[in-house]
């Protein structure tokens, strides 16, 4: 296997690989990650600034395509060992979770300050520079990404907890109005590094910035900024990702590698998954779901259903989700306006700390949250009722049917 600056990667046995990943318990996700380069900053930052006294890291990950989607899939015992330790952590000093949120808050702010003199080396055509700052956005972002991984699993492991003293549910207050706030931070960062690229990309090569955004990891983007890496090879991976899709491994005693699409172990590994992704829908029986109750802890709420997968939905449905049961992969702070006139709220993902949980047990809606296939095995107009004692879904009557 090569890199794609033709130097020899790192050597490892297809088979000894393949072995490894079906040897492991895996948690699959069910929503897209559609921006490889976000992802495997994330993953350098988890690599960089998480120590060994949270186990050296977080978890062993990969980015698989799985009909149509690619599919973010976490080792499950090394999350449950991290969540572990977070726990032991956090119930003896629950101000833990505060300065790590302080410490987010702090590296947004940078990445804010920095974002506008990107802009402004921009608009001066001050190409140098421009890619200076890109380098300490990066940088910044990657422990950010280090940081909300902890905050994640230390909010987790809080809100767990029976009876949390008072230290600890200002703690988790604080978690609520941090984690509300990251999804729009994010996209304020997407959307410089855009900018970036579009400058970077004008009359260079004919390629959208959302293709180096979606296809490119981070170290190939910097070593291409550092002419370490051509313009054709460039066009090249990004056109073969596209077309024939990709793994992205992020394995522990192996550098993170992406096997292109048409890499026998890419084909394995891609129907390891898409079998287990399909067993667990058969598996489900089609008329009822469960999950896990955020919000609600009695009786049941009967609606109709209304299916807004991801944000790019929302601009579409109006006022349609009104007095409506809404389901979403996972939820935004984009959704809240849409939120305040729904009956209920269903998701794919999440536990008790994900966006969805929060905002119903702000706004007391009724939530069922890591439903999974929620989004898949339901339909735009079924009636469905949620039964809020033990979180099942039962399905009331098919649309059409």
């Amino acid at each position: 296997m090569y890199d794609m600056m033709n130097r020899p990667n790192h050597r490892f046995e297809q088979k000894s690989i393949i072995d490894h990943i079906k040897g492991q318990r895996w948690m699959l996700g069910v929503r897209s990650d559609s921006s490889l380069l976000f992802y495997t900053a994330r993953t350098d930052g988890y690599r960089k600034h998480i120590g060994p006294d949270w186990g050296d890291r977080f978890a062993d990950s990969m980015l698989v395509p799985i009909d149509g989607r690619t599919v973010r899939i976490i080792n499950l015992e090394q999350a449950k060992r991290f969540h572990t330790i977070s726990e032991s952590k956090v119930v003896k000093n629950p101000n833990l979770l505060s300065e790590h949120i302080a410490r987010s808050d702090q590296l947004y702010e940078q990445m804010t300050v920095a974002g506008t003199q990107l802009i402004k080396a921009i608009s001066c055509n001050d190409r140098g520079k421009a890619t200076e700052i890109f380098k300490e956005l990066i940088n910044l972002y990657r422990e950010a990404g280090a940081e909300f991984i902890l905050i994640f699993s230390l909010g987790l492991k809080l809100s767990e907890q029976t009876n949390p003293k008072s230290e600890a549910r200002l703690a988790l207050q604080q978690h609520d109005t941090w984690r509300n706030s990251v999804a729009f931070k994010e996209e304020l960062l997407d959307n410089n590094l855009y900018h970036f690229f579009k400058y970077i990309l004008k009359e260079k090569i004919n390629l959208e910035p959302t293709a180096l955004l979606g296809f490119l990891t981070i170290s190939e983007a910097i070593s291409w900024l550092e002419e370490k890496i051509t313009d054709q090879i460039i066009v090249e991976t990004v056109k073969d990702r596209s077309e024939h899709s990709y793994v992205f491994l992020d394995i522990k005693g192996m550098p993170e590698t992406v096997l292109s699409g048409d890499d026998p172990a890419v084909k394995e590994i891609t129907a390891h998954f898409t079998a287990q992704t399909h067993e667990s829908d058969t598996q489900k029986n089609k008329t009822e779901l469960t999950g896990q109750i955020a919000y609600g802890s009695s009786g049941s709420v009967t609606g109709e259903v209304i299916i807004v997968r991801n944000k790019s939905e929302l601009d579409q449905i109006g006022n349609k989700a009104d007095n409506k049961i809404i389901i979403a992969e996972q939820t935004t702070p984009h959704y809240i306006p849409y939120l305040k006139q729904v009956k209920a709220i269903i998701t794919d993902e999440g536990g008790l700390t994900c966006h969805a949980a929060i905002v119903a047990r702000e706004m007391k809606k009724p939530c069922i949250v890591g439903t999974k296939t929620a989004t898949r095995v339901l339909r735009n107009g079924d009636l469905v009722e949620i039964l809020l004692e033990n979180g099942t879904i039962r399905i009331l009557k098919r649309i059409g049917e």
